[in-house]
């Protein structure tokens, strides 16, 4: 058997989200875990956006660190071989574009669709475009 290269291509878990209210955290949920029952929540710190077949939940870390990463997908976007090639592809995005993802912030990416075609190379489109600007939808009011 082949030795596996560790370093660059590692998915250590300091880079990686592991708890549920380390997720919850991070897409501004209100629940029991995040907020207890005698305090209100904090105010949104985080962005959220849509791109492609993907929603991301971006917030910065309050100790900064290495960006670190969590993937959700439903069982509404495939069988359990559907749903873990899909992860894959993303960590590979990851590992590989690191420029694509500021450092000290945590980033939830939420497969929203499970149809169409997944190739690296659509998966990369799709996450590259989380960080363009947004097209204004409404014009400024003239004073």
């Amino acid at each position: 058997m082949a030795a596996v290269a560790s370093g660059a291509f590692g998915f250590p878990k300091a880079r990686r989200l592991r708890r549920r209210r380390e997720f919850l955290a991070v897409q501004g949920a209100r629940s029991r875990v995040a907020a207890g029952p005698a305090r209100e929540p904090g105010p949104r710190t985080g962005l959220r956006r849509r791109s492609g077949r993907f929603v991301l939940f971006l917030r910065p870390r309050p100790n900064g660190g290495p960006a670190r990463i969590g993937i959700t997908t439903s069982t509404k976007v495939g069988n359990a071989v559907h749903r873990n090639r899909i992860r894959r592809l993303i960590r590979e995005v990851w590992r590989t574009h690191t420029a694509l993802f500021p450092d000290g912030h945590d980033l939830v990416v939420l497969v929203a669709s499970g149809e169409g075609e997944w190739t690296l190379s659509r998966v990369l489109q799709e996450l590259t475009g989380w960080n363009r600007p947004r097209p204004q939808t409404c014009t400024p009011k003239q004073a």
